[in-house]
């Protein structure tokens, strides 16, 4: 049987992570390191997403970075500390997995590492995998990773392919502005499994 506690770690550490994309990085596997930018798409063997042009692509990681992030988008623009970004990992689960059931234990996940956590809304999402329409669920969840810190918002969307399921997150400075908003999440909602 799928081990959500264990998940949940694993989700809650690349969540944390992953928001604090501000530094340079350099490298690490997983499982679609062929990826490609071209003109506005981010494209892999298991997926592929519309990105900002502008945006910075980043498929190499340094320590202390998840060991199942594949890639991360950041944009360019530093006008604030927190730099809007997105990336993609992917989680190895049982085949069969409801994925809603899959995205609401790394909701609550979420609930629990976060501070100051609220849930903004869930939308059913229709994606493209393998060329045909497939569903999704949309999170939208705000949240600060310490007491001190800025209020973040988390755009998060879930794709499966075999027994892999990839999970896209954005994330954004509530005081970002609203192009930069946009940005985040148009890509998400373009997110589409090969």
């Amino acid at each position: 049987m799928f081990n959500f506690k264990i998940m949940k770690k694993l989700i809650s550490v690349f969540a944390i992570i992953s928001a604090l994309l501000l530094t340079g990085c350099a490298g690490s596997d997983g499982p679609a390191l062929d990826g490609s930018v071209e003109g506005n798409t981010y494209s892999t063997s298991d997926f592929a997403l519309e990105i900002p042009t502008d945006w910075e692509v980043i498929s190499e990681f340094g320590e202390g970075y998840p060991e199942n992030m594949i890639v991360a988008i950041r944009n360019n623009v530093k006008a604030n500390s927190f730099i809007s970004n997105m990336n993609v990992t992917y989680a190895e689960i049982e085949k069969g997995v409801d994925l809603g059931s899959y995205a609401t234990q790394i909701l609550d996940t979420h609930r629990s590492t976060l501070t100051n956590f609220r849930e903004v809304g869930i939308e059913d999402l229709q994606i493209t995998a393998a060329g045909d329409p497939a569903s999704s669920v949309l999170n939208v969840f705000e949240g600060k990773r310490t007491p001190e810190s800025q209020t973040l918002r988390f755009l998060q969307t879930y794709g499966y392919k075999a027994n892999t399921v990839y999970v896209l997150t954005g994330m954004y400075n509530l005081s970002e502005e609203k192009f930069a908003r946009e940005k985040v999440e148009n890509t998400v909602r373009s997110f589409e499994i090969k």
